[in-house]
């Protein structure tokens, strides 16, 4: 029985120089986490932790259509890794063939064979188009495609005219593989494993699919074990284990939880939260777990399982990568004095540098809000505007090629800049010395909103007691609407006039 996969599929991995395409996609020799991407979005706790996303299926369109999970990736430095069901989709829209397990009859593992026969160029080509997009938005930065799951399926006896033979679906992979790396020279590959498969079929099927192909292994459905030998049934010895997988086939291999049959969440798998049961997987040749639908707090439990863990054994010898240098941030405002911090509030029209160390050696790259990016160590920002504010993320590359990563976070606040022609005494807001003041109750929390005459808001503050409120350079001259409020109850709307 063919079983249906999730729609945000969870892949895991950690690259080691295993396969003809392989190379250092991880500079750290250690365990890795990930979590689908709206997770991560919504959570920056565990956007800070997990080292990889997953997102939408590539292929519910037969254009590149999953741009912004891409750069959510980019942006945050974090590798995404995909799961293509391109055959299965565009089956779908045009003869409205469904998962096997969703019609008895009319199914892909009826209808399959015989559309991929008809239609071996319309699907290199979708592959083509989504490569291209991924490659226009992530560059040399490595992205992971896992291939095509239910993949055995068009080999089904059932399939109409007869499935595939092994020989025409793996020359089928190839080309597949083929068109995206001519596409996306940075992409990485890794299979479905199928673990209620019994291992003479796994060695037959996967020797015939070309395993020099993939850098990585990925177990499907997502309820595997993380507290048994086995990947999920253990009904049988003969079928397939976590160290069998490993050793047969010399791929890491990645666990995926969080979801069962026919993508129905299951909730945070604490079966992988053991410490004791995810010591035996590293053992076993497993590198990386996602939970899709991850407890509010697992951030806080992969840094505990991290300083826990043994460095898988794919990592011992001439595969154990260099060690990455750690990055001391620093941040200089307006010429004065460098700090050794890494988060920092600026007016506008500031000047901004940041200088991480070390200070010498190695190579440096960046990214930031707006597409921002830069080459060197230290990096300049003049005259700077409120939308230049957010998450600056260095990246360090050390002499044996080890990379680490750094985040600054820098805070935009409008400057004063404003010229008055009169003074408005009344409660709560008035304009002295050419800075608009908001005066509240000692003891009181206060809100000031100053909004423009269509409603939209510039600037906000809660002030209790009194307080000189900055404004923007773009409110010189004008009139604006202020608001204050004590919790919810309004106690000034006041409009005020600005002059030149």
């Amino acid at each position: 029985m063919i079983i249906a996969r999730m729609t945000a599929f969870v892949l895991f991995f950690m690259s080691l120089g295993l396969s003809a395409y392989g190379q250092n996609i991880f500079p750290e020799c250690r365990f890795h986490f990930g979590t689908d991407w709206e997770k991560a979005r919504s959570n920056s706790a565990l956007m800070g932790q997990v080292d990889y996303l997953t997102g939408p299926w590539i292929g519910t369109s037969e254009t590149f259509n999953i741009g912004e999970y891409y750069e959510l990736c980019r942006d945050n430095n974090k590798v995404p890794v995909n799961h293509t069901y391109i055959i299965a989709f565009a089956a779908r829209r045009d003869r409205g063939l469904q998962d096997c397990n969703v019609d008895q009859n009319n199914n892909l593992c009826k209808g399959g064979a015989k559309y991929i026969r008809e239609n071996r160029t319309k699907i290199l080509n979708i592959y083509g188009n989504f490569a291209k997009g991924v490659n226009n938005i992530m560059g040399s930065r490595p992205s992971v495609w896992l291939m095509e799951a239910d993949f055995t399926q068009y080999t089904l006896e059932t399939q109409d005219g007869g499935g595939l033979s092994y020989q025409e679906a793996g020359q089928l992979m190839k080309d597949m593989i083929s068109t995206i790396k001519t596409n996306c020279p940075s992409a990485y590959f890794s299979i479905d494993i199928s673990p209620w498969r019994d291992t003479t079929w796994q060695k037959n099927w996967y020797g015939a699919l070309g395993m020099d192909q993939f850098s990585f292994i990925h177990t499907s459905g997502g309820s595997s074990r993380g507290d048994t030998e086995f990947i999920s049934d253990s009904w049988s010895p003969s079928l397939p284990k976590w160290a069998w997988t490993y050793k047969a086939f010399g791929k890491p291999v990645f666990a995926d939880a969080g979801y069962g049959v026919g993508g129905a969440g299951t909730g945070h798998d604490v079966r992988w939260d053991d410490i004791n049961n995810l010591r035996k997987r590293v053992n076993d040749g497993v590198i990386g777990l996602a939970q899709v639908n991850p407890a509010s707090n697992w951030a806080n439990t992969i840094t505990s399982l991290r300083s826990q863990l043994p460095k898988p054994p794919s990592c011992t010898g001439n595969d154990d990568p260099c060690t990455p240098s750690s990055i001391t941030p620093h941040i200089q405002i307006n010429n004065g004095t460098w700090q050794q911090i890494s988060q920092a509030t600026a007016n506008v029209g500031s000047t901004v540098k940041f200088g991480p160390h070390p200070s010498s050696g190695g190579s440096w790259s960046w990214s930031g809000p707006g597409g921002f990016s830069a080459s060197t160590r230290e990096v300049e920002l003049t005259n700077v505007r409120m939308d230049q504010g957010g998450d600056y993320v260095a990246t360090y590359t050390n002499a044996q090629g080890c990379k680490s990563t750094q985040k600054l976070s820098l805070t935009v606040e409008p400057a004063v800049s404003v010229k008055v022609n009169r003074e408005k005494a009344e409660f709560g807001v008035f304009i002295k010395d050419n800075v608009l003041r908001a005066v509240g109750g000692a003891g009181s929390n206060f809100m000031l909103s100053v909004y423009t005459l269509r409603g939209e808001i510039v600037y906000r503050k809660s002030f209790s007691g009194t307080v000189a409120l900055p404004l923007a350079s773009d409110l010189i001259g004008g009139s604006y609407l202020i608001e204050v409020k004590r919790g919810r109850d309004v106690v000034l709307k006041s409009r005020v006039m600005l002059a030149d």
